[in-house]
């Protein structure tokens, strides 16, 4: 692969903080690597803001951000997804002019005969995220091979006693509902090893099988109910999860599909002593032959259900797949009025930035986004703000999603 250094080449995370705090416009046509969440996002409000997205190229054969993501941040706004493709030149001496993008084998290895030019003025690299564990690392924490965070047992205490870890510093998380809950979990139980200074309680290992790429904790104690977090090797449908112990099934989930770049989530009865390890693995259940493509993913909690529509005997369209009588609402109002929460900034006086966050505080008509983002560019406010404060705007009912301080000049 051939690269030089022109400008125009950012991370996702960079993008982010020009757009989003500094009020930056990094260019005018950009080529997106890699279908991370991050990237996916930016990708709809590069888009918003004005921007063409030429296209997102992403080396798996699999997106690797959240499905939902996939919905509304490409899909909504026409953004051609291409899987198992790279990038395997930049063009340009000063300035980025184009990219050379390439399929990639199941291997991994570039198919010349597939290169093609791309022009645009940004490359936006969003290609995962990794734990970041120095402190970890220089305090003697162990470290799992595979998710680059610490290894855990049931309380999330590292090997070192009284060193615990969680959210992201343990493993990448899709979405921050996940990140809070583990983080309670783990000031919960180093307060109580604080208070009491707890010995390590004898643990059963848990062990990832066929199909699974990882569990976490890695071990849980014994004679009490516990969670358990995993992700897939592969995308797949109609499969079980199963979690056995001593030959006896603890737990079976069926799925209708999985996915890598979702992490699941499993809530355990009391786990038994001296009965063995838990395994945990994938069952392929019989496929239907009748079964459609599910094209709707629910967005109103973190389950993120795949709903499929269908129509009835009596001609009344329905929704399967939702596991809760919102999923069902979400899913009718996808199909005859699509809405979204809309997510932007406006521009902020007196403040250590020259934006501020902003949200809607109800969905609103897909087909009004672009209409109400270039209506919010006129508008102004001035530090201090607060979350939760209402913007001044008559097309719709907009909330500061932030927090600004005045800062003296």
């Amino acid at each position: 692969m051939l690269f030089r250094s022109p400008a125009g080449v950012y991370t996702a995370g960079v993008i982010q903080r020009l757009v989003n705090m500094e009020n930056v416009a990094v260019g005018k046509r950009a080529v997106i690597l890699g279908s991370g969440d991050i990237g996916l996002i930016m990708a709809r409000r590069l888009t918003l803001e004005g921007m063409e997205i030429a296209c997102v190229l992403e080396k798996l054969p699999y997106c690797s951000g959240l499905l939902r993501n996939v919905r509304q941040c490409l899909i909504d706004y026409s953004i051609p997804l291409h899987l198992s493709t790279t990038v395997v030149e930049i063009q340009g001496d000063h300035h980025l002019e184009a990219v050379v993008a390439a399929e990639v084998d199941a291997s991994g290895a570039v198919l010349p005969e597939t290169k093609r030019t791309i022009p645009c003025d940004t490359l936006i690299l969003s290609v995962g995220l990794i734990p970041e564990n120095e402190l970890a690392k220089a305090c003697g924490v162990r470290m799992d091979p595979i998710t680059g965070g610490a290894l855990v047992d049931g309380s999330l205490m590292t090997s070192v006693p009284g060193i615990f870890s969680c959210g992201n510093g343990l493993h990448v998380h899709d979405i921050v509902d996940m990140v809070s809950n583990e983080a309670e979990l783990a000031a919960k139980n180093a307060a109580e090893f604080l208070k009491h200074s707890l010995p390590t309680q004898p643990q059963i290992a848990v062990l990832a099988e066929s199909g699974v790429r990882y569990v976490l904790p890695r071990s849980l104690p014994q004679n009490a109910p516990c969670h358990l977090s995993l992700r897939v090797q592969n995308p797949g449908t109609d499969q079980t999860v199963l979690v056995t112990q001593g030959g006896k099934t603890l737990l079976k989930k069926r799925m209708r599909r999985l996915s890598p770049a979702e992490m699941i989530r499993l809530s355990l009865p009391a786990v038994r002593a001296n009965a063995g390890e838990l395994r945990v693995s994938l069952r392929q259940e019989p496929q239907s032959t009748t079964q459609e493509k599910s094209e709707l993913v629910c967005t109103c909690c973190p389950n993120g259900c795949a709903l499929t529509a269908v129509t009835n005997a009596k001609g009344k369209l329905e929704i399967t797949g939702a596991i809760c009588s919102r999923g069902v609402s979400f899913g009718l109002s996808e199909l005859t009025d699509p809405r979204r929460t809309l997510t932007t900034t406006v521009r902020l006086e007196n403040g250590a930035y020259p934006l501020v966050s902003v949200r809607s505080a109800e969905p609103v008509k897909k087909t009004d986004l672009r209409r109400l983002v270039a209506g919010l560019r006129s508008v102004t406010l001035t530090a201090p703000v607060r979350c939760g404060d209402r913007v001044q705007f008559n097309e719709a009912e907009i909330l500061v999603s932030g927090r600004a301080e005045a800062v003296e000049k």
